[in-house]
């Protein structure tokens, strides 16, 4: 039986899959109009799903300038992959080690098992799972948040890094292992590494990807 979502939940997906695709350009103009047409509804459920996204940082929204792609630039890029690196070790602080499936958990391995098909979704699968065993349910949330909002960038680095199934397996592997001097020291690395190509990935994402 096909489930049929609310017209609000399903403009919202929709816009949200847009924006995580990387339909629009940094700084773009996102006309509300123009969606309720595309979606066939009213511009009300669409106003609503931008607000949504805008409490998740995903949509800028200012009095009188209407709604936006958030605007990039190399210095945010940089603070948001530190931040993501933070609030990941803290994860991982705060985790059960040694990460066994016997322990009740879902293996961190699940999440990032090569070959990816994915490999942003597969790092943001990993770094989810990390939030989640932490038992900290504002830590777990801003890492779902932050998978979202680096999301596009994660796409680019294709572009960028050569070794990026390698490197994700590393790091899920050493995870698992639980051997937290090494976790800590890989998670840094990887974090670091972005930081360093943020202005790569800024002009990047200033490309429309569509």
């Amino acid at each position: 039986m096909k489930i049929v979502l609310p017209t609000g939940e399903r403009v919202y997906q929709a816009v949200k899959a847009e924006l995580l695709a990387g339909d629009y350009s940094p700084g773009e103009r996102i006309e509300a109009v123009l969606l309720a047409e595309r979606y066939m509804t009213s511009i009300t459920p669409v106003r609503a799903a931008l607000h949504r996204l805008v409490g998740e940082r995903l949509v800028d929204a200012q009095a009188g300038e209407g709604f936006h792609a958030p605007l990039v630039t190399e210095a945010g890029l940089r603070d948001l992959y530190a931040w993501n690196g933070q609030i990941i070790q803290l994860a991982w602080q705060a985790a059960p080690h040694p990460a066994h499936p016997s322990d009740g958990a879902a293996p961190f391995t699940d999440a990032a098992s090569p070959p990816f098909q994915d490999v942003p979704a597969a790092t943001a699968s990993l770094f989810a799972a990390l939030g989640e065993r932490s038992g900290n349910e504002p830590c777990a949330a801003a890492i779902l948040q932050l998978n979202d909002r680096l999301h596009v960038s994660r796409r680019l680095e294709v572009e960028l890094i050569v070794d990026l199934q390698a490197e994700l397996a590393t790091m899920a592997n050493t995870i698992a292992a639980g051997q937290s001097l090494e976790v800590r020291h890989t998670l840094t690395n990887y974090h670091r590494r972005r930081i360093r190509l943020a202005a790569d990935l800024v002009r990047l994402m200033r490309r429309r990807l569509r």
